[in-house]
């Protein structure tokens, strides 16, 4: 029986792989640089450019066909994205705002839709051309990403005393990055043949960015992640309770990192959760319910909200609150076809993700698509083997 390739092997074929293939070379310039922001935040990032310029080619190359499970989330995709459309038209021939700023009209958040359902079907796109070995490749570029985002948070980094932006160009930016990259990190490892060490050293760094974020909402989705992570691979327990104890008797970032958080949310003077993320919008315009209020067109509720006229900082309450209960289904049927066929682990490493929406507005956030497109894929992957096997799918 042969031996399994080492750290060093994986890394060399995948490089070899990739430096052959021009595909293969944009995507990894995507991962590697999508955590990195240089202009505004609302405008194309250089990460967001690079999947532009790989969309047309990888369909052109594209035969049509998608696996399965594939086809079905992405249909569910595209009936949701047309209620968004539809939505957005809608509401700007009721409330004659005709404009591409949020707050007053309904053009803009469509396009975020659209691009972030055009990412999805790249990488479906992506994996049905390179199969499994697309899978590995992906997961090895988001664990040297979140080094990379690391270690340049101790050479140049953006934020103020309390709150670290690293290349973001908000903190709550950087704890996302941080979440949603643990969280790849652990669905995919196992097909990644990402080393336990690797593993821990990346979630100890996602830890670490949550912590320079000081976000309440990451810091709690980062504890989230890492009780998860226990239970998917209990001796990460034995590693991290080591580490752990190492940091407790010895100078490390982790101190200040810790230290600063617990000032910024001890000196917190924000206003309640539901006012703060902007519930009591939803409280107070039932009639929205059913066909939901359009996302976008905020300075409809500046003297009535106590965010004013900013969106719901929330993922939930803007599905339900702009799309109303019918939008929002079409949205859940999405996300019942990408989760379908998964392990309850797998199921419970999107807590953290699902957490952290509750409290800001993460859906226009372009790792969390990529999340879900390696979630449909390791399904297909685990199809595919009990089918091999003869068990039922």
């Amino acid at each position: 029986m042969a031996n399994p390739p080492t750290t060093r092997r994986l890394i060399a074929e995948q490089l070899s792989k990739m430096r052959r293939d021009p595909l293969l070379v944009v995507w990894a310039l995507f991962v590697l640089l999508d955590p990195v922001y240089i202009f505004k935040s609302g405008l194309p990032q250089p990460g967001d450019m690079l999947i532009v310029m790989l969309a047309p080619f990888a369909l052109a190359g594209w035969r049509g066909r998608l696996r399965p499970r594939s086809v079905r989330a992405v249909r569910a995709l595209l009936w949701f994205l047309l209620y968004v459309v539809v939505s957005a038209l809608i509401w700007s021939l009721i409330s004659d705002m005709w404009s591409f700023n949020a707050k007053k009209g309904f053009f803009q958040t469509p396009w975020y839709y659209v691009f972030d359902a055009l990412v999805f079907l790249v990488v479906l796109i992506m994996y049905e051309r390179y199969d499994e070995r697309f899978v590995r490749l992906t997961v090895w570029l988001i664990f040297f990403s979140v080094c990379f985002q690391f270690a340049m948070t101790f050479v140049y980094t953006r934020g103020g005393t309390l709150r670290t932006y690293g290349l973001f160009n908000s903190a709550n930016q950087l704890g996302y990055f941080a979440i949603l990259s643990g969280s790849l990190l652990l669905i995919g490892a196992r097909r990644a043949r990402l080393p336990t060490t690797f593993l821990i050293g990346a979630q100890l760094c996602c830890c670490y960015l949550a912590l320079l974020s000081a976000s309440r909402a990451a810091l709690v989705s980062a504890g989230i992640l890492m009780m998860v992570a226990v239970l998917n691979r209990f001796r990460t327990l034995i590693v991290i309770g080591l580490i752990s104890a190492f940091f407790v008797f010895v100078t490390n970032p982790f101190e200040a990192a810790i230290e600063r958080s617990h000032t910024r949310i001890a000196n917190d003077q924000s206003l309640g959760l539901l006012e703060e993320r902007g519930y009591d919008r939803i409280i107070d315009n039932l009639e929205y319910l059913i066909v939901g209020a359009g996302e976008g067109g905020y300075d409809r509720y500046y003297y009535t909200s106590a965010i004013k006229a900013h969106e719901i900082h929330s993922s939930g309450g803007t599905l339900i609150f702009c799309y109303g209960i019918v939008g929002t289904s079409f949205f859940i049927a999405f996300l019942w076809h990408v989760m379908r066929g998964s392990t309850w682990k797998r199921l419970l490493l999107l807590a953290p993700a699902t957490a952290y929406g509750l409290s800001h507005q993460g859906l226009r956030f372009t790792s969390l698509w990529v999340l879900l497109a390696i979630v449909v894929m390791l399904n297909e992957l685990d199809a595919r083997e009990r089918a091999l096997r003869g068990k039922p799918t």
